[in-house]
């Protein structure tokens, strides 16, 4: 989405993750403000 590479650490993380951290922080805090 951000076009951002997802760092080594976050795949370790999370394997099936399609969004690097900066833009999972941004898509959560949109789904707070709209209540999901």
């Amino acid at each position: 989405v951000g076009g951002e590479e997802i760092s080594e650490k976050r795949l370790m993380a999370r394997p099936m993750t399609t969004l690097c951290i900066k833009c999972k922080i941004k898509q959560e805090e949109e789904e707070k403000k709209r209540g999901l």
